[in-house]
Order: C-alpha cells, then structure tokens, then sequence
C-alpha cells in the first residue's frame, strides 16, 4: 500500500516525540533542544496549519474510543470527511519548511527509520484521507484493511488504556494480599531492571536499587525528596511556559506529585510514576 510518512503529520510527530525523549535520556540536552524547539514551532504554537490538522486529524483518532463498530464507523466518516476539507497546498508548504528545519538540525534519514507502534493507525488515516480527496485510489482490500485498523483502535484503545493505568485506584486488601503484592512487585521490578537498565536514567537505576535494595522507610525518604525537587522545579519553570497545552500538563502533573506527598503515598503501586518524575525533571531542563 503505497504511503509517503514524510509527509504524515502524525507520524513525524510520534517520531520527534520518541527522539526528543531518547536524547534526553541520553543526556543530548543540546539535540533535544533544537528538535522540540521544531515541535513547538509545527505542533504546538498556534497558527501553525501542521498543528491545526494534527489536533483536528491525527489527535481525535489516538485518543478517541467507541462503545461498537457502528459509532467507529461514524466517528471515521466524519474524521475523512474533515480530512478533505484540509487545505492540502497549505499543508505541503509547512510540511516542506519543517523539514528543511529538519535537516538542518539532525540525520532525517535515520529519524524516519525509527519504528512506531502506532505507524498502521497514521498511515491508515493518511491513506483513507488521501484517497478521499482522489489524490491516489486504494483497491478495496486496502480500504477494508485501513478502515479495520482505524475502528479496532477506537473500540480497543490501548492509548487511552494507559491513560487511566496513570491514575491509581485503591482497594481494601488485607494484610496477606498485599504482602504476596509486594513480593510479585519486587521480582517484577527485578527482572524489568535486568531487561531495560541500559534505557534507564541514571535516577531511574537508582530508584529500583534503592527500592530493592532499602527498608521502606529509607526509600520513602529518598524518593520524597526526589518528588519534592520535581515538584519545586515545575513550580519555578511553569511560569515561563507560553504554551497552554504544555503548562496545563505540568499543573496536573504538579497537582499529582503535590497530592503523593501530601498524603505520603509513595509505595511499589506508585513505582511507575515515581520512575515517571524522573524523565519529567529531565524534561523540564529544556525550558
């Protein structure tokens, strides 16, 4: 099935997304700059075409969701028929400028070849909407085939699925439970370090050996700092933010952590989003 991803909005975002985070993990304070600097200009800042058919195109499909096929269905006839209302010069024209930016700041080449879980659901959407507008014309199997891939993510969506996994839902376990918890917690986190301790921030490998390695009471302590400086540091930096999306995030995520400290509810069901705050502090150091 014939797809250009140069030109998929959806995809060069996910790409700069994965590649900003990758550089910060890898302490390319530099790199990582230049690059969400271009992600600020084409997909955050307002005036922006790429942003307005990302936000209107590309966003609703990620994290949309239905109850069935038949709302699926109607949610992908009114998504191509914006599609087709899309300005498709104007968009080409930007698409050619942010690539040209692009160039100038790293190895295109080697940033499109990097591989994206949600590469069918982009190039599915594009490839609906292109032939909507007669730009190419898709056989049949290949419409049923883009069509499938759009409307299963909206009745299966795994984006959204993680979303809620980030909010923590609390239930009464006796004593036993979550003892036998703890324990599938500690050999889970064993074996994801032995898996991903060459990904991982320094903070991060840190974090799990404290954890396995400390009483609770001495990891709590050093996590509650940890927690306490991210939180100081979205405090001193939101301010400076202009972006709105960007800021309301970092009230949330403020609002998050503030709430963990307060009620001192830094444990092992909380280990993902204590891993979490470290990326975000790393994050922070591009503002």
């Amino acid at each position: 099935m014939k797809h250009n991803k140069v030109r998929n909005v959806g995809i060069i975002f996910e790409l700069l997304n994965k590649r900003v985070s990758k550089l910060v993990v890898e302490r390319n304070t530099q790199e990582a700059q230049k690059l969400f600097r271009i992600v600020r200009k084409y997909f955050l800042s307002e005036g922006s075409y790429i942003k307005e058919v990302f936000d209107k195109i590309y966003s609703p499909v990620l994290y949309g969701e239905t109850n069935n096929y038949y709302y699926a269905g109607k949610f992908l006839k009114y998504l191509i028929e914006e599609y087709s209302d899309c300005d498709q010069n104007k968009l080409n024209k930007e698409i050619n400028e942010m690539l040209k930016d692009l160039d100038n700041t790293t190895n295109r080449k080697q940033l499109f070849e990097s591989k994206l879980d949600n590469y069918k659901l982009f190039a599915s959407i594009k490839c609906l909407g292109d032939n909507k507008i007669d730009k190419f014309k898709l056989t049949v199997k290949e419409k049923v085939d883009c069509e499938k891939t759009i409307m299963e993510h909206l009745i299966d969506n795994k984006e959204v699925k993680q979303i809620r996994e980030s909010f923590n839902i609390v239930e009464v376990k006796d004593k036993e439970e979550i003892a036998d918890e703890n324990l599938m917690v500690t050999i889970a986190l064993k074996k994801f370090r032995e898996k991903y301790k060459s990904t991982l921030t320094e903070d991060q490998n840190q974090c799990l050996l404290k954890y396995l390695s400390s009483p609770d009471k001495t990891f709590d302590r050093w996590a509650e700092k940890k927690i306490k400086s991210l939180v100081e540091s979205i405090g001193s930096t939101i301010d400076s933010i202009e972006d709105e999306k960007i800021s309301e995030k970092l009230n949330l995520a403020n609002r998050k952590y503030s709430k963990m400290l307060q009620e001192r509810n830094i444990n092992a069901t909380n280990m993902k989003d204590i891993l979490l705050s470290f990326d975000l502090s790393k994050h922070l150091e591009l503002f």
